[in-house]
This record gives C-alpha cells, sequence and structure tokens, in this order.
C-alpha cells in the first residue's frame, strides 16, 4: 500500500498523535513509527494505510468539526463564565436567521434568549466539500453553580439544533480543613490483600480494613490508604492484579466477610460447610500461607456465596420473587441504583462464568454473535434462562457495597478517612468495555514507553478511553468512573495521572506512540468531582512527565506524588524544608521495593533474574545505588542524627542498621509535604516487593501477605518507635 508519509504525519498530528517524545532520564528521543500512527488513526475512526484513504480522513475530520452546530460538551471554569465564547458552526446561508439559545441547570431551572446571528463576529470561513461554512461566537454572561448543566442551541425556522453538557468548574480541587494552613498528616498505604488476620479466609477483608482504622486512631494517623477495591475477573482468580480490573464501577467480592454477612447468622448450611474437614483444610492453608492462594479463597467464597445467596431468597422473597422484607427491597433499591451499569456487569460476568465452564473463548470478542453486545435482542433468552445467576452476582455486589460502606462509617473517626485509587484504565477484555464499546478504542492498549528499568517498556493490555468520543458523550464515562473512586474517600490517588494529558498507546509489532487527551475537560471534572464529593486528588506524577502538566495540576490544587530518594539537588537528598507542601511524600509504590528490599538492593536482584533489566542496566544500577545509600547517610548527618559508621563500614553492612528505617521516617515527617504515606512493608520490614512492573506469572505480583497480623500490630515495638517520630515530628506540629 503507497501513501504520503508526509500527509500521514499532518493528519496524525491534527487528530492529536506525538510523533516523537524524549525521555528526560537518558536525553533519548523516541519517534512514532508509521504503522503506530496508522493502528492509532484506525481505531479513533480514520484510515490511513493509502493515500485515498488519507485524504477521506481529512475531509471526515472537516465535517466532523463544522456539521456539528456547538460542541457536544462546553467547559468551563467558575471565575471565567462570565465570558464564556462558544464557537457556532453553520452554513453560510443559514446566517440570515437568530440563534435560539437554552440552559436548563442541574436544579431544573430554564432559561433562554435569542439573538441575530448577523451580530455574532465570523471568527472563520472554510470551505467543506462544496459546501461554505462560518464560524461565529456567541459570548454569555453566566453566573451558575458549579456542575452539570445543559445547553441547547438552534437556527430559527431551520431543522438544525444542538443539545450540549454544559459543565461549570471550580478553579481548584477540593482542599479540606484537616489541610489548610500548615497542617500536616501522615497515613498507611495498604495493599488490602496482604493483610493477615485471625479472621479473615487468606485475604484481607473489609472487617480487616476495619480493624486497620483501629491501628490508624490509635497512632495518631489522619488515613489509610488501599489498592484499587474493583471487580477482577471472577472466573479467573489468578489475574489478580488491581490495576487490571473487569470494572471500575464495582467492587472485588473477594473483599467481602463472609461471616459478617447478615445471612451467615444462624444458617445451618453456612455452619455445616464451615465444619466440613475439607473447607477447614483449605482455609488453614488460605489462612497461614505467606502468598495469597487466589484460587483457593475464590473456591471457598464461591461456596459460600452460593449458601448464602440461597438464604438471602428464602428469607427476603416470596415464591413470585418478590420483596418481602426491609432488606429484601434494599436490594431491589441497589440494583435500581445502579440500574444498567449493574446489569450490564453481572451479564457479563455470567456469560464468562458459561464460556468457562463449557470451555468456550474468555474473549467477548469471540463469542456469537449474539453475545457480543449487551443491546443484542438474541441475550434476552440468555437472560431468562440464566436469571438467578445474574442475581447471585447482583448480591455480591450488594454485600460489598454493604460492608465497604460500614468501613466508610468506621473511618470518619479519622480526620481525612479512607484514600483510594483510581486505576488508569480497565481491561480490555472487560465488562466495562463490553458495555461502552463506543467509548474506547480497539486495536491499540494502554502501556509505557521504554525506560531504564525496562527495555522494551510496558504494554498493561488495558483498553484506552476514545477522546473523542467522550467529548461527544459529555465525558459520561469518564465522569462515573472518577465519581465511582471519590464516593465516599477523603482523598483519591489519580494513577498514572499524565494520562490526562496523553496516553502512551501500544501497537502490536510496532514502536506505539503518545495519543494527546482533553487536560482542561478531564482535570476540570476531575475538579468538579472533587468539590462534590469533597476528595483530595492526589495525582500519582512519577515518570517523564508532559511539558506543562506539574504546573497545571499546582494551580489545580492537585497534590504531586513524592518518592524520597527521587528528591534531590546539587548536595544530596532533598533538604525538608525544600519539599513543596502541596505534595504527597511516600518511600515507595506497590511498584517499588520496602526501604528494607532497597537497601538490601533485592529489587536489583530480582529485575535481573526475572529478565526486567539488562546486565548493563543491572551493574549500572548498582554502582548508582551505592550513591543512593550514601545520600541517605549524608542527609542524615547533616539533619544532626547520630550515625557512627564510616561510609565505607556503613556500604559493607548486608543487613539494614536498626536506626535505618526510623531515621527515614523522622526525616520525611519533617517535610513540608503535607501528606506523608508510612508504608507497613518499610515498618515490618518486609523484603519482597508487592509488584515487579514488566511480569506476569513469573513472579507473585499481587500475593504477598504483610508479615505481622492486623492484630499484632500495635503490639510491634518497630510501629511504636515510628509512632512516637511521628507524634513528636507531625503529629503535633
Amino acid at each position: 500500500m503507497t501513501y504520503n508519509p508526509d500527509r500521514l504525519d499532518e493528519l496524525a498530528q491534527k487528530i492529536g498523535i506525538l510523533p516523537s517524545f524524549v525521555d528526560r532520564t537518558t536525553n533519548i528521543t523516541y519517534k512514532a513509527d508509521d504503522k503506530s500512527k496508522q493502528a492509532i488513526l484506525k481505531s479513533l475512526g480514520f484510515n490511513a494505510d493509502r493515500d485515498q484513504e488519507i485524504e477521506a480522513s481529512f475531509l471526515k475530520l472537516k465535517k466532523e468539526q463544522y456539521e456539528t452546530l456547538i460542541d457536544k460538551t462546553i467547559l468551563i471554569r467558575q471565575s471565567e463564565q462570565a465570558h464564556l465564547e462558544i464557537d457556532v458552526r453553520l452554513l453560510k446561508e443559514e446566517a440570515d436567521t437568530s440563534l435560539i439559545w437554552q440552559i436548563k441547570t442541574q436544579e431544573g431551572e430554564e432559561f433562554e434568549d435569542e439573538v441575530s446571528l448577523n451580530l455574532l463576529e465570523v471568527i472563520t470561513e472554510e470551505v467543506v466539500g462544496n459546501k461554505v461554512y462560518q464560524v461565529r461566537q456567541l459570548c454569555l454572561a453566566l453566573e451558575m453553580e458549579m456542575g452539570y448543566h445543559e445547553l441547547k442551541v438552534s437556527l430559527k425556522g431551520k431543522n438544525r439544533e444542538e443539545t450540549a453538557s454544559l459543565i461549570i468548574v471550580p478553579d481548584k480541587c477540593y482542599m479540606p480543613d484537616v489541610l489548610a494552613g500548615e497542617k500536616k498528616v501522615f497515613g498507611y498505604p495498604i495493599q488490602l490483600y496482604s493483610l493477615k488476620s485471625t479472621t479473615n479466609w487468606g485475604i484481607g477483608d473489609y472487617t480487616d480494613l476495619k480493624k486497620m482504622v483501629d491501628v490508624a486512631s490509635k497512632t495518631g494517623a489522619s488515613f489509610i490508604g488501599v489498592n484499587p477495591l474493583t471487580a477482577l475477573f471472577q472466573d479467573n482468580p489468578d489475574d489478580a492484579s488491581p490495576y487490571f480490573p473487569c470494572s471500575r464501577l464495582f467492587l472485588n467480592p473477594l473483599y467481602v466477610d463472609m461471616e459478617a454477612v447478615s445471612e451467615a447468622k444462624d444458617n445451618v448450611e453456612f455452619q455445616e460447610l464451615k465444619e466440613c474437614p475439607i473447607f477447614k483444610e483449605h482455609l488453614f492453608k488460605a489462612r497461614e500461607g505467606d502468598l495469597v492462594d487466589y484460587k483457593k479463597v475464590s473456591a471457598i467464597k464461591k461456596q459460600a456465596f452460593k449458601i448464602l445467596f440461597k438464604k438471602f431468597r428464602e428469607m427476603h422473597f416470596d415464591d413470585e420473587g418478590v420483596a418481602k422484607t426491609k432488606r429484601g427491597r434494599d436490594f431491589e433499591a441497589f440494583i435500581k441504583e445502579k440500574g444498567k451499569a449493574l446489569e450490564n456487569f453481572a451479564l457479563f460476568q455470567t456469560l464468562r462464568n458459561v464460556a468457562s465452564k463449557t470451555k468456550k473463548s474468555m474473549m467477548w470478542r469471540e463469542w456469537q454473535k449474539s453475545h457480543q453486545h449487551p443491546k443484542s435482542q438474541e441475550l434476552r433468552e440468555f437472560v431468562k434462562n440464566n436469571e438467578m445467576s445474574i442475581l447471585r452476582i447482583c448480591y455480591q455486589q450488594f454485600v460489598a457495597f454493604e460492608q465497604f460502606q460500614s468501613v466508610l462509617k468506621k473511618i470518619e473517626k479519622l480526620p481525612l478517612g479512607l484514600y483510594t485509587d483510581m486505576p488508569v484504565g480497565v481491561s480490555d477484555n472487560s465488562a466495562e468495555v463490553w458495555s461502552n464499546q463506543e467509548v474506547f478504542m480497539q486495536g491499540v492498549t494502554t502501556g509505557a514507553p521504554p525506560d531504564t528499568f525496562n527495555l522494551n517498556g510496558q504494554d498493561w493490555s488495558l483498553a484506552p478511553f476514545n477522546p473523542r468520543v467522550l467529548k461527544k458523550t459529555g465525558f459520561k464515562a469518564f465522569i462515573d468512573v472518577i465519581r465511582s473512586a471519590m464516593k465516599g474517600a477523603g482523598a483519591v490517588r489519580i494513577d498514572h495521572a499524565f494520562g490526562l494529558m496523553r496516553l502512551y498507546l501500544r501497537v502490536q509489532g510496532a514502536t506505539g506512540a503518545y495519543l494527546k487527551y482533553p487536560f482542561k475537560e478531564l482535570t476540570g471534572i476531575m475538579a468538579l468531582e472533587s468539590h462534590l464529593n469533597k476528595t483530595v486528588v492526589i495525582d500519582e506524577d512519577l515518570g517523564t512527565a508532559p511539558d506543562g502538566f506539574s504546573d497545571e495540576m499546582i494551580k489545580l490544587n492537585a497534590f504531586s506524588f513524592k518518592i524520597m530518594h527521587y528528591q534531590q539537588d546539587w548536595q544530596g537528598l532533598l533538604v525538608p524544608q525544600m519539599y513543596a507542601p502541596c505534595s504527597l511524600i511516600a518511600t515507595g509504590t506497590h511498584d517499588l521495593p520496602s526501604y528494607t528490599g532497597f537497601f538490601k538492593e533485592l529489587d536489583l536482584d530480582l529485575g535481573l533474574e526475572k529478565k526486567t533489566i539488562s546486565l548493563e542496566q543491572y551493574q549500572e544500577h548498582k554502582q548508582n545505588r551505592k550513591k543512593e545509600k550514601l545520600a541517605f547517610i549524608e542527609a542524615f548527618k547533616r539533619q544532626g542524627y547520630s550515625v557512627s559508621l564510616s561510609n565505607e563500614a556503613y556500604l559493607k553492612l548486608k543487613e539494614v542498621p536498626v536506626w535505618f528505617i526510623p531515621y527515614i521516617y523522622k526525616y520525611l515527617a519533617k517535610t513540608k509535604s503535607k501528606i506523608l504515606l508510612v508504608r507497613p512493608e518499610d515498618v515490618f520490614e518486609m523484603e519482597q516487593q508487592f509488584n515487579l512492573p514488566g511480569t506476569y506469572m513469573e513472579y507473585p505480583n499481587w500475593r504477598y501477605k504483610l508479615p505481622v497480623s492486623v492484630e499484632n500490630m500495635l503490639k510491634d515495638k518497630r510501629l511504636l518507635e515510628i509512632k512516637d517520630i511521628l507524634k513528636e515530628e507531625r503529629i503535633e506540629s
């Protein structure tokens, strides 16, 4: 196939595909190849394999720009709404009439006006095909509450009208009193699955999380952070990454405490299950193992859910399926509240469960045609035949949300509450994509470009939002996801926040390329939802930042995510007084080792063993690690902390000095960063890291448990020592 590469580049850049980017760490420039550009364009609805297709795509793009009267989404900040300028696109011959505009606020108030089009300034005139279009500017002075409103415009006497989502957003994200002025807080980031307890069934659960609230409260912490609690794939429990969800709108039922479910009480069949010798053996192994055995945990909880759902139907519904108790009616209200999203999620998971039993493909694009879309009429028969299976999945969500709400109720005792995590994407083979196929791009996946820790970059196998469709649909899919992450949360971490401005899209057999996203709209909605939910925003901004990103996020009051050993200046580690107040400081993330693992260089050995880094990179990192370790000791000395070892003796240590972790947190507690994460894996000297990027089943990702149970944390002298340090340096500040 022949094509003009210059015209391809021009089309790609008009759509928002970046031709290249620079890795700031190595100063290497990476260029996007033509195959990547063509694949991304195709995924956005623009064919570009031949000259003819490229020219047709240019025309299609122009038509899309001019054939709608106004943009489908209009977003403006509250401080700017007195000068709202709206582009109105019309045929030149249509300019002899007037424009009627109507606004309906989210409170239901309506107002409208009419203006002659001849009075509106012509901004530009363009020939599209054989038609001449004009762009005229409508100027409105609004004084409205922030929120989601509706704007409708029409041409008087013409059969043309357009309705747009009018979104009024605040200038900044929400900032609570607990972080006002010079106030500073700390909290514990928890991988919920990793919690050991005497009561859970081999995986941390919502009851364990409530126990962690007591640990946090008694040690002066202001919040607890959790990994994404979103729904994964029930039929494939080994796919355990919380960042590879089936849906970001629903919860993972494996975190349900089965014995705390109402239907477990006085349930003879449930008690018999617990007394079964085989069940007891499985439960013992699941609970006592150092790794979460997802298959075993899933199997025993699946058995329990069947029994509990059976009891639920018997107790709360009559023979006709009509609710006869308050709990039954609460279940019906829950289903109504969650609406089509829950209906589709439960249907999708049931389809997968059936496919799994019959050994059919688990990839929904390979299912029979009638099952490939939730709106298919042929699915009605499947729904009828599998009604109880679908309702059982709805019941699991009902119970999961019920227990999650009980966590939120208890965590109110902490000043900042729960700190949640919003994954950057969703599995391409997920319920979320199956339910909203037009909103997601197909044929490309989200990932990361090559860097010093990953030779080939990373393919996260996540489906990216189609930015053009987001705009056309009022960003509803994005709003649903971010609202779900923020609901009830005091703070939310936006995973890979750079994706609000650009995402690296992977293309099979090609280099991949960055695609721009509507940053103003996405961050505006983020700020709006932050206020509506009273949620602090933390942007995970580790890696190569796009130009202008950090400055804009600072203006928005979004907290930057900082890693201690990355914060350096000419004299070494950044001194505490130099940290930005609007930042979160931590020793690492789930993708990085604890500082015990860091000190022992276990992460480097692991990277070499699992081939995520080359021998050359390994040797380079080993040399750099010496410098990093020396930077710590020099920083401690500058702060006046007692260090009796020489640098040479310090570097020869095989074990972590007893003062190392306490000094780390004494140092971090003094920083100006308003939010400090105290990682339990540091406190309890855990050597394993939770996730090794670039691996799948080669490493037990998302499986390691913390070495200390929830019940024993407050008895552990290491935590009590950190508590005393934080009390001295941060709590009383």
